[in-house]
């Protein structure tokens, strides 16, 4: 192993350094174990000679005490060098009693030296385990290494072959997006052709209609008939739907209309708006189906539906028709009002610019402009002619309804917080506020245009005198209840009634004179949201959520 070759080698150079370092500190111990022998054997020298020289003296006593004797010289030299001896072995004893003490001070050293040899050991023991450790962890790196840049490799070639897959997918689009501006076009002349085949059909439908009741008209002409027009109220019969022409060319006076025709289901969910065209001929209803339907009343209890007008992508919450009744304005839940031709169906405007759902349009007085009021809280004028914005106004709230005066510049609108606010086109600002008891869900202006109504989510009625500015009436009823924030209420055209549907399904109508509730219509079955008088003041057409239109006649 490469670890191994390694360790050896190191191993053996740590055992030479602790060998040297062990030399170097025990030299100071053999010297001194070497003083120290010397000296014993200079200690053992001396005793030998002080037991020969006691000896001697014991001997030479005994000879002087036998007659022998020793000079006293030679007794006084042998006594000094005793002395000397015992001097010398004195000093022997001292130093050795040091050396005793340098020998445990230096055995204390070494117990020392050993354990911090010890610990070194321990410590190099360690750095080899960490050193093997850490060359573990170098392979396991370099092995990741080499995994990565084997991944690496099969990356670029996979990057490779996508760039080229990609060069040939653009390639394909690039004939793609050539092939369907080719297809386009050739839609887009289709769709021109079908459209010019529409057109015919719907010209010849005219054509037929008109036929039709030139027909009638000629019949009816033929026919002999006498018509008994009462000096006091109209009768209280069953009046046929295809007598209202011939009321309205008479100047019947306006009168509240207590029976219903047959109930018919005008769309595919909820009616959401009605409204009879300025002549009285035919009227509009418009539903959560995003379509709107032109029904024109005859001689069956049902009136003829006459069109259909397609283009809107939301549901319809308001319809107008211009003065000539030859255009009609629809504003939708898609942000955009839409405009339609009446006599041959088709759509000539989409006014797009709101911000979300928009409530109410209307036609201003030349026919050439509508003016558009939304959730946004914002009202905008448009441009037919230039099928463009003019001008938008800010209202800080959400605006449920509009109506708009003769003269072309002045519009009122309905508001979320309470408000009714008077505009003059010409100005950034309203001109007038007028605060109300709750939200505004609806407006009408009287024929006059001196009395304004509004529909209030508090379950009232309010008739206010725009000469005076000030409210001259509010109508109530037990169960009126208004079904939603875009409930519609009406004027009579001559300004002697107020209608208005209920949650309840019911139309309430009061008399303005008299300040009373006059009759209370029921024919449908859900919530009403929906109503509009007819010009002549004769009839009055309603839907409600359940897809139902009624057509009231006195």
């Amino acid at each position: 192993m490469k670890g191994n070759q390694w360790e050896d080698p190191f191993r053996a150079k740590i055992f030479l350094l602790l060998q040297e370092r062990d030399r170097r500190e025990n030299l100071g111990f053999q010297q001194l174990f070497q003083n120290h022998e010397r000296l014993f054997e200079n200690w053992a020298t001396v005793r030998a000679e002080n037991l020969r020289l006691s000896m001697a003296v014991e001997r030479g006593l005994s000879e002087k005490g036998g007659g022998g004797g020793i000079s006293e010289e030679r007794e006084k030299q042998l006594e000094q060098k005793i002395l000397g001896q015992q001097e010398e072995l004195t000093e022997l004893h001292r130093r050795r009693g040091e050396n005793a003490s340098q020998v445990l001070a230096l055995s204390a050293k070494l117990t020392d030296r050993e354990a911090e040899l010890d610990m070194n050991r321990n410590a190099c023991a360690e750095a080899v385990a960490k050193i093997a450790d850490f060359e573990d962890q170098l392979k396991f790196l370099e092995s990741c290494l080499h995994e990565r840049e084997a991944t690496n490799e099969l990356l670029r070639d996979e990057h490779q072959a996508l760039h080229l897959a990609y060069t040939s997918l653009e390639e394909k689009h690039r004939k793609m997006t050539f092939e369907n501006q080719e297809l386009l076009q050739r839609y887009i002349e289709i769709k021109a052709k079908h459209a010019d085949i529409m057109n015919q059909e719907n010209e010849n439908f005219v054509k037929q209609k008109q036929a039709q009741v030139r027909k009638e008209l000629e019949e009816a002409a033929a026919e002999m008939k006498i018509v008994n027009i009462a000096t006091n109220s109209p009768p209280k019969s069953f009046m046929n739907p295809s007598d209202i022409s011939v009321l309205t060319s008479l100047g019947i006076a306006c009168t509240v209309p207590t029976t219903a025709s047959k109930p018919f289901e005008a769309h595919e969910s909820e009616v959401t708006a009605v409204r009879w065209n300025p002549n009285g001929k035919y009227f509009a209803t418009a539903g959560q189906d995003r379509k709107v339907k032109i029904w024109e009343p005859g001689k069956s209890e049902i009136p003829e539906l006459r069109g259909t007008l397609l283009g809107s992508n939301g549901s319809i919450l308001s319809l107008d028709f211009d003065s000539s009744g030859t255009f009609v304005v629809a504003a939708s839940h898609d942000f955009a009002c839409r405009i339609w031709s009446v006599e041959d169906g088709r759509l000539r405007h989409t006014l797009t610019g709101h911000s979300a759902k928009v409530n109410a349009a209307r036609f201003l007085v030349d026919s050439s402009r509508v003016v558009s009021g939304g959730y946004d809280r914002t009202l905008k004028i448009w441009d037919l002619k230039s099928r463009a914005c003019v001008a938008t106004k800010f209202a800080g709230s959400s605006c449920h309804d509009l109506v708009s005066l003769s003269d072309g510049n002045c519009v009122i609108s309905g508001h979320y917080d309470k408000r009714i606010r008077f505009w003059d086109l010409r100005a950034e600002s309203p001109t007038q506020e007028v605060c109300l008891s709750d939200r505004v869900t609806s407006l009408d202006l009287s024929a006059n245009e001196n009395l304004l109504l509004a529909s209030i989510k508090d379950n009232s009625l309010q008739v206010l005198d725009l000469r005076m500015n000030a409210i001259i009436g509010q109508y109530t009823a037990e169960g009126f209840k208004i079904s939603s924030d875009i409930s519609r209420c009406i004027f009579s055209p001559d300004a002697q009634y107020v209608a208005s549907g209920s949650l309840c399904g019911s139309l309430f109508v009061w008399n303005v004179l008299e300040d009373r509730i006059d009759s209370i219509l029921k024919e449908h079955t859900s919530a009403v949201g929906a109503l509009h008088w007819h010009p002549s003041g004769i009839c009055l057409v309603s839907g409600d959520k359940t897809r139902r239109v009624v057509l009231w006649t006195p």
